[in-house]
């Protein structure tokens, strides 16, 4: 197998693999003429995609790296996208009397708040909700576990009580989300490297 750098604007865009042995070949197998490529199947170290090529003298450099500030910014820019997944990628609730993942998307957001409040106020009780159901009973739609497809979902006839303890269980992953971002938040502008910083993500312990 070899390795092959695309090259654009003396970057290395793209790193691939093939198994043609001759640059030329793949460049007329896969390429147009303002594209090259590089045979890099020996290259030590191999060049990684973000590097500079040198067409003069052939030969590769890897990037500068980021300052701590500028890592700094784009760790957290990474993290508050993935808490951003977070508060509307779902929770779990016991609110029906069994464990269950429920939506938490933006519109879902705005019905857990709408129903919470008829509840505190007094009017879920004697509001229908569904035609041809009692008054006092909201449907609200879950599935047993988070990587369960939508057709897996059931439909909870939830009552006054279970949306306010729904609420509750939406409120707590919501902190739980926070909890995490702004302790994450504060070890990277803890972190004294640019590698340090950019290690500290949303997955990572």
């Amino acid at each position: 197998m070899y390795k092959y750098a695309q090259i654009l604007a003396g970057l290395v865009h793209w790193v691939t693999e093939d198994d043609l042995d001759q640059v030329a070949l793949y460049e007329q197998k896969y390429c147009r003429d303002h594209v090259t490529f590089i045979d890099i199947t020996a290259a030590d170290p191999a060049p990684e995609v973000g590097w500079t090529y040198d067409e003069a003298t052939g030969s590769f450099a890897a990037p500068p790296p980021l300052p701590l500030a500028d890592a700094q910014d784009l760790a957290i820019a990474n993290l508050a996208k993935a808490a951003a997944a977070a508060y509307t990628g779902g929770f779990y609730s016991t609110a029906s009397g069994e464990k269950s993942w429920y939506d938490s998307d933006v519109d879902t957001q705005k019905i857990i708040s709408d129903l919470y409040t008829d509840a505190v106020t007094g009017i879920f009780a004697t509001t229908v909700y569904w035609p041809g159901q009692p008054a006092g009973v909201a449907p609200i739609t879950s599935r047993p576990l988070p990587t369960d497809p939508d057709g897996a979902k059931i439909t909870n006839w939830l009552n006054k009580d279970q949306i306010i303890a729904w609420r509750g269980d939406y409120k707590a992953a919501w902190q739980e989300v926070k909890a995490i971002m702004w302790s994450k938040k504060a070890r990277v502008y803890a972190a004294t490297t640019a590698e340090a910083a950019l290690a500290i993500t949303w997955t990572a312990p």
